[in-house]
């Protein structure tokens, strides 16, 4: 059987910086050990779609998705059409910066198609969970990274943040 997932961390940056991030999908390979390519077709907006390429190991293959929600500066959230999974990810401030949630949620079920190969080719449900899971951990940890480096690696890197004399921590 198959079960929601979730995993979270704080980060020392502003709501409004992790939002900027999380919410370019396209990024998420930077973080991701098993999310390797995501195009998010005409940009993150309601109902836009997406192509993604994952891999697990010596496993790779394609899914599409669809956003199915977004709340700007809150919560971005779409929906995998191969498996009928939903991933969000969740924004919260805290007194030192942002909590961020990564969630996996199951409740339309799983299609024959993901049942067939979580048992037949990734190794069983439970194994290929946790699997996920620790992916989903190692995302975090490294946007945590990424969000948490100087402003002078950022800015000597190919990136698109950008910094204004009246926007510098933002």
């Amino acid at each position: 059987m198959i079960t929601d997932l979730e995993a979270a961390t704080e980060v020392a940056a502003p709501l409004s910086t992790v939002w900027r991030t999380v919410s370019r999908l396209g990024r998420t390979p930077r973080w991701s050990p098993s999310c390797r390519f995501v195009l998010v077709l005409g940009g993150a907006r309601p109902g836009a779609h997406a192509i993604h390429l994952n891999r697990d190991g010596a496993r790779w293959w394609p899914t599409t998705s669809r956003i199915v929600e977004f709340v700007p500066g809150r919560r971005i959230a779409w929906r995998v059409n191969e498996n009928r999974m939903r991933w969000s990810y969740t924004l919260a401030p805290t007194g030192s910066g942002t909590r961020i949630t990564l969630r996996r949620d199951t409740g339309e079920g799983q299609s024959w198609l993901s049942a067939m190969l979580g048992t037949h080719v990734f190794g069983g449900q439970p194994a290929f969970d946790e699997r996920l899971l620790k992916g989903m951990r190692e995302t975090l940890r490294g946007l945590a990274r990424e969000l948490e480096r100087p402003i002078a690696l950022v800015l000597g890197e190919k990136s698109d943040v950008v910094v204004s004399e009246g926007n510098r921590g933002d």
